[in-house]
Formats: C-alpha cells, structure tokens, sequence
C-alpha cells in the first residue's frame, strides 16, 4: 500500500530537524571546555572552542583578555555558586565567563 506523500513529508522533515538538533548540541558540548589561566584560555580558543572560565566582572580586565587573545570575547557571563579564580587578574570570584572568537 503507498503512503501518502502529505503523511510522509511531516514526518521526514520531523526527523530530519531531530536529528539536526541533536547533531547540534553534541558538537556544542564537544567544544565547550574550561580554562583556568590566560595560557591554556589562548590555546583553546586558538583552537576554535568556546572557553569557560572564571573573570571577575571588570570591563577593563575583560577588554586586557580580548587584547591579549587575539580577540576573544565573553559570550555569556554569570554568577555561579562556586569560587574561582580570574584567568586574568587573579582575584577570587563568582563569576565565570565563556569566551569565542568569531571567525
């Protein structure tokens, strides 16, 4: 019996889209790492990831890790529970940032 192809669109795109999704979200969490000083955040980022790491909440030391990355810049910036230690300046803090390039 032959299917109908209005039946059988919805469905492919349907899984199509899935599959794109979780195609998506995989590689993101494959690229996301972490760095706990500016050396190992120059190296990751050099290499294409998105880098956590902890920053306290300056703009003057934010604008210092993009000067001295070749251009990275926080993404996304939050308080978080956990105390770190800023990639750059050293100081304790709660807020961790996740740096890229754009290429």
């Amino acid at each position: 019996m032959e299917k109908k192809v209005s039946e059988e669109v919805p469905k492919l795109l349907e899984d199509i889209q899935n599959s794109l999704y979780k195609k998506a979200g995989k590689h993101l969490k494959e690229n996301i790492v972490e760095a706990k000083n500016m050396k190992e955040l120059k190296a990751k980022l050099k290499d294409g990831k998105i880098v956590k790491a902890y920053m306290i909440d300056d703009v003057k030391i934010e604008e210092k890790i993009k000067d001295e990355t070749g251009g990275g810049t926080s993404r996304i910036i939050e308080e978080v529970k956990k105390e770190g230690v800023c990639v750059k300046s050293g100081k304790k803090t709660n807020t961790l940032a996740y740096f890229a390039k754009s290429y």
